[in-house]
């Protein structure tokens, strides 16, 4: 009868109770509260770094547009992609800038990542503005 009660004592004390597996839950879960928001910002951060380094992309291509046809690009308040093939055609630029919201070649349709360009004739300047998340926000500004 003694052997039989150790055996059930022993069997017993195995394994987690109840309350220990709520309580392990509930402090995972509000370790997961902290961490998961934090992550989604850092997702968007990085890919608006990632188009503010196309919009640098697309500046140093314009500049050696400008160095092989003494003029900048016609456009005003157009999409990126309406000047890419242009500097593409005439070598100032060799590869395909994607968006990195997208991950695909930046269109006039794209939903966040929306780079436009205006040319001013006049004073020999462009402007260059990029959009973050959804383009509600201006992320980078360039006047030349």
């Amino acid at each position: 009868m003694k052997k039989t009660k150790v055996l059930l004592d022993l069997h017993r004390n195995k394994g987690f109770t109840l309350i220990e597996l709520i309580l392990c839950l509930s402090i995972i879960g509000l370790m997961m509260s902290f961490i998961a928001p934090n992550f989604g910002n850092v997702l968007s951060n990085s890919k608006e770094q990632g188009v503010k380094a196309a919009l640098r992309t697309v500046q140093i291509s314009l500049e050696n547009y400008y160095l092989n046809k003494e003029t900048y690009p016609q456009g005003t308040d157009v999409h990126v992609s309406s000047i890419l093939e242009e500097l593409k055609t005439s070598g100032a630029i060799s590869k395909e800038i994607k968006n990195p919201f997208s991950g695909e070649v930046f269109s006039d349709t794209d939903t966040s990542g929306f780079i436009t360009y205006s040319f001013e004739p006049d004073s020999q300047s462009y402007t260059l503005e990029a959009k973050g998340l959804n383009n509600e926000f201006t992320i980078l500004l360039v006047e030349h």
